[in-house]
């Protein structure tokens, strides 16, 4: 599978601070090429996003390099990937609201992370941080939203212009 990675961050029209992260991983295996990405960006209306963010970029940043290697030679089992992601995105959460409880802020991020192999696209995602797939001759959108418009238009409570 060929890809081009770009990432590109901006402060938006709201926010003093960027609070967006990333880190990309890309790898040559026994297994192929990989690429590991995460994607965080703090929740508007919410302080200290920049550190919710980075607190969550840096987990999965030590995942990808001591347990990938660990899943990937032992044959990158999916129920293990998606038993990994789930704890850290538990253990981060858990860091970040104690944090928050800590100093009577309230803070919080999303995230978007994928592992490419030349088999299978791997991808969590908490938020409204999405992930799309854009070849030459379509866009299509691989995450969706956790959001209130998102549950709101699922439900049919709004459309799709509304929102």
């Amino acid at each position: 599978m060929e890809y081009l990675i770009a990432a590109s961050t901006d402060v938006g029209i709201s926010k003093r601070v960027n609070q967006d992260a990333f880190f990309v991983r890309e790898m040559l295996t026994l297994k192929g090429k990989m690429t590991f990405l995460a994607l965080c960006d703090g929740m508007g209306g919410l302080s200290s996003g920049e550190l919710a963010s980075a607190t969550v970029i840096k987990n999965f940043r030590v995942w990808s390099q001591d347990k990938l290697p660990k899943l990937i030679s032992s044959g990158l089992a999916d129920i293990d990937i998606r038993r990994d992601w789930l704890e850290a995105v538990d253990r981060c959460n858990e860091r970040i609201c104690i944090y928050g409880k800590s100093r009577g802020i309230a803070l919080g991020t999303t995230l978007t992370a994928m592992l490419l192999t030349s088999e299978k696209i791997y991808i969590i995602n908490v938020g409204d941080t999405r992930a799309y797939m854009i070849t030459d001759k379509y866009i299509k959108r691989l995450t969706n939203d956790h959001s209130l418009v998102a549950r709101e238009t699922a439900l049919g409570r709004m459309t799709e212009e509304q929102a």
